[in-house]
């Protein structure tokens, strides 16, 4: 499944005509016009030799780049220049992960840690649900856990571009985790990747039902966020705050937390992406 060949709902930006205007953008202001191409073309010419190795992933996060930062020009290519430094930095290349190819992202997608939910939210945002208990940091390295991170990340990107600007809102479901199941190594490289590499915006960050002893590692946690992100983390302990206080309705929440989203099978997810033969 090539970046080109992805196909976009009618309310998202479509990447290929030169002029886009962008009126029916409730998130963008009426009457912007841009030339989306041209801009693409401008910061890849700061990435001759990674155009040369993926040419295809460098055009599309630069895509991705702009539309997260506004079409602010600078901010872009630095958004776009620390993302591809990341990627070779955190997996030795800019070759593209196949799903088909990694056995170990195979089965964590089987043991569905995290699922992107199909709806949207009324601010745009995609619904990222994870399930705390579902990650094993005795069976899976950091490394490997990062890895897999970033390609349901950037997968929910990919088949929908526009989430680079209306973002991610994640619920964290610590229903039947322990300490066993944290750790501090993910946390702390997701949010390097995602805050200050990756093409893409974290609205808020729900902690639904945390037991005690995680309450004490939240501050940690928010420390490792930006002051802006940590007053976006809350803790939930009444399920109906979902949607009184994170404004979540009630028909993206997974049936686990009384909504009423029934998840995919994790093994008829994974079956999908390889028929696709989905990469990022």
């Amino acid at each position: 499944m090539k970046y080109q060949d992805v196909r976009f709902p009618s309310f998202i930006i479509p990447y290929g005509s030169s002029i886009v205007q962008m009126n029916d953008d409730p998130l963008v202001k009426p009457g912007i016009v841009v030339d989306e191409i041209a801009f693409v073309d401008e910061l890849c010419l700061d990435h001759v030799e990674e155009m040369s190795e993926n040419e295809e992933l460098v055009r599309f996060m630069a895509l991705c780049s702009l539309r997260n930062r506004d079409f602010d020009i600078p901010s872009a290519k630095m958004r776009l220049s620390k993302y591809l430094a990341w990627r070779k930095n955190a997996f030795g290349s800019l070759s593209d992960q196949k799903l088909s190819d990694c056995k170990v992202t195979q089965s964590q997608v089987v043991a569905s840690l995290l699922y992107i939910c199909p709806t949207r939210l009324p601010d745009g945002s995609a619904l990222v649900y994870v399930r705390m208990k579902n990650h094993n940091p005795k069976e899976y390295e950091t490394s490997q856990t990062i890895r897999y991170w970033h390609f349901i990340f950037l997968s929910a990107i990919k088949m929908d571009p526009n989430l680079a600007r209306t973002g991610l809102t994640i619920v964290n479901n610590f229903a039947g985790a322990t300490l066993e199941n944290a750790d501090l190594g993910v946390a702390r490289g997701i949010v390097s990747a995602v805050s200050k590499c990756m093409p893409v915006r974290i609205r808020g960050i729900n902690l639904v039902n945390p037991p005690w002893v995680f309450r004490f590692i939240i501050p940690i946690m928010k420390s490792l966020f930006s002051a802006k992100l940590g007053q976006r983390i809350n803790v939930i302990v009444n399920l109906e705050d979902l949607t009184t206080v994170s404004n979540i309705p009630v028909t993206a929440l997974p049936t686990e937390l009384g909504g009423e989203l029934v998840i995919e099978h994790p093994d008829i997810l994974l079956s999908r992406l390889l028929e696709l033969q989905f990469f990022v």
